[in-house]
């Protein structure tokens, strides 16, 4: 998905700057919590709670109400974009609370922001284009003419497209009844420029206000370290509740607990999971980060993911400045950091070529009490045919990082006999470090491809 530019009708609204309140930044810090959690707390669905000033919106509409004190809410659906300001001496510490309501879902996401931030809405309906139909058109399920046919739009109609598959020839939009649709861009004449919509896949989620954004944080005075923690933002779903879908600087999340998130620009994105689970998927990377546990995607200074995850056992001193109070939800976020055994977060992409000899696949793990690592065990599940026999390497190799968080080989190789193509092939694999932890199984694949 593209990173959206701020709506022109769009309208800035100033900051109430907050003064005399002291310079000690612990004073600060905890003036702006509880002034947040005396008006916020339990702010209502699809709404934003003014918490601290200073807090800037960007509404998409002329008419709103006042939104330059504490306690002061509006529609998310109003807002295209928010700027938070930074701690400074003289009492200033940005805070603002929104409770989001994902696209088919009943469940409300809460988000508690603080410091220097900007959010930009990124939701599918902030990318939408007129679409003119030019002749008879079946609305499809999926983008192609095999996909199940939705329903036929005749000549003169027009409609609301919001995204793209990757050839920009088929066109999605959302039907009355709420099913997602595809349309040929051959038969429709779009009013405005086709480029300027997301590409998506079909199975990619509609996104609704603020369940999708772009994130920039800023950086706190070094004095202020350890006392108030890095600007950022945390995100909290409901216990007990189905992963929600959320998309964040071109990663897709899908949360089951709370995180906390911190996006330099032109740096790193740092994803921290708290408790729960959470799954980060970009460039076709997936890894699944565990309570305890912080996540590093690097990107270029416009704003392009250029590299892998690095997945780490998350630094105990950067958890005990962060406002959990404000959460619906209590967390704990020192109990995971006690995990000893071994953890198995991600595989990267790996296509094998048949009959060519082993291909070193990548296995990403991380070990919070550093142990080396002595043993893989692969156990296999699955594949299309074929006679397939599990394995194990003792001790593995280390082909990058280190012993607490680093890649292991996995050498495989396959044959498609009379075939072209066989995988997937699912297999089960478990690490054991040197002082007998065993990692869970973490299921992997790779793609057995004619050589």
């Amino acid at each position: 998905m593209k990173k959206l530019a701020l709506l022109m009708l769009c309208l800035a609204l100033s900051p109430t700057i907050a003064h005399g309140q002291g310079n000690g930044y612990a004073e600060i810090r905890q003036t702006a919590i509880d002034q947040t959690a005396e008006n916020c707390v339990g702010v209502g669905a699809n709404q934003i709670c003014f918490g601290h000033a200073p807090v800037a919106p960007m509404v998409n509409r002329a008419s709103v109400p006042e939104f330059d004190t504490s306690g002061e809410t509006m529609p998310i659906t109003a807002m295209c974009a928010l700027e938070l300001g930074g701690l400074t001496p003289d009492g200033q510490w940005g805070m603002a609370m929104m409770n989001v309501q994902p696209a088919d879902t009943s469940v409300s996401v809460a988000y508690v922001l603080f410091g220097a931030l900007q959010l930009q809405n990124a939701a599918s309906s902030q990318s939408q284009l007129q679409v003119q139909i030019n002749t008879p058109t079946d609305i499809r399920s999926g983008p192609g003419s095999d996909f199940e046919s939705l329903g036929l739009l005749e000549v003169g109609t027009e409609v609301v497209v919001n995204a793209c598959e990757g050839t920009r020839h088929w066109l999605r939009l959302i039907l009355e009844d709420g099913r997602v649709g595809w349309l040929p861009d051959a038969n429709v004449t779009v009013l405005g420029d086709v480029e300027t919509l997301p590409v998506v896949e079909r199975d990619t989620p509609i996104y609704a206000s603020m369940q999708a954004f772009s994130l920039h944080t800023g950086a706190i005075p070094a004095e202020a370290v350890g006392i108030v923690p890095d600007d950022g933002m945390l995100i909290q779903t409901p216990a007990g509740s189905d992963a929600v879908p959320l998309w964040i600087n071109g990663v897709d999340m899908h949360l089951a607990g709370t995180v906390y998130v911190n996006a330099q620009p032109g740096g790193v994105m740092t994803i921290v999971a708290l408790e729960g689970t959470v799954m980060l998927t970009a460039n076709t990377f997936t890894v699944h980060v565990p309570a305890g546990a912080t996540a590093a995607i690097p990107f270029s200074d416009g704003g392009v993911i250029e590299g892998l995850f690095a997945v780490t056992p998350t630094d105990v001193a950067t958890m005990n400045t962060l406002p959990l109070n404000l959460l619906p939800e209590t967390v704990d976020a020192m109990t995971p950091l006690n995990q000893t055994a071994p953890i198995i977060v991600g595989l990267e992409t790996c296509n094998v070529m048949s009959r060519l000899g082993p291909t070193s696949c990548r296995l990403h793990f991380i070990n919070p009490d550093g142990d080396a690592i002595t043993r893989m065990d692969v156990e296999f599940v699955y594949a299309p045919e074929g006679e397939w026999v599990g394995s194990f390497r003792e001790p593995p190799v280390l082909i990058g990082g280190t012993t607490s968080s680093g890649q292991l080989e996995w050498d495989v190789s396959c044959s498609t006999g009379d075939c072209c193509f066989i995988g997937p092939i699912i297999w089960h694999i478990t690490v054991t470090d040197a002082a007998g932890h065993v990692s869970a199984p973490f299921e992997a694949s790779f793609n057995c491809v004619n050589g």
